[in-house]
């Protein structure tokens, strides 16, 4: 389940980030007849985020994100691109608390200063979880 989970965070981020804005626009012509302009508008990302996230778990409902079966000569590659995800997610989940854990400790609170501290670890994170999917993904026989 962890190893899905790890698949799971690396592809919705990813898919958020590159096509994320098409559909969110997407949903919200979908959802102006029903909610009216301003509050399709207003909700927009939010629920274009929900689709992409419902989109992946039933993938991971119907077929797993992560191969069951794989070469196994490529085990090695296939364990390396779990540590590669998972310390990836930890590393973006901590730069995400970070900004507020340093205002409560400093008594800055001006959040989009101390953001800047966490923008290296989403630099990185853009090309370790492409990489890291890749060494997953290539593993399956």
């Amino acid at each position: 389940m962890l190893r899905n989970l790890n698949v799971f965070i690396a592809c919705w981020v990813i898919a958020g980030a590159t096509i994320g804005a098409p559909i969110a626009l997407l949903v919200s012509l979908a959802l102006r007849p029903i909610l009216g302009e301003r509050a399709a508008s207003n909700y927009m990302f939010m629920a274009g985020y929900l689709v992409l996230g419902l989109v992946f778990a039933v993938a991971w409902w119907k077929t797993g994100l992560s191969p069951d079966a794989r070469k196994p000569e490529r085990e090695g590659r296939f364990k390396a691109g779990h540590r590669v995800l998972g310390a990836t997610s930890i590393l973006c989940g901590v730069a995400l608390v970070l900004p507020f854990l340093l205002a409560r400790i400093t008594g800055n609170s001006d959040l989009a200063m101390l953001a800047w501290f966490a923008l290296p670890v989403y630099m990185l994170a853009f090309v370790a979880w492409p990489a890291g999917l890749f060494m997953v993904w290539s593993s399956r026989a």
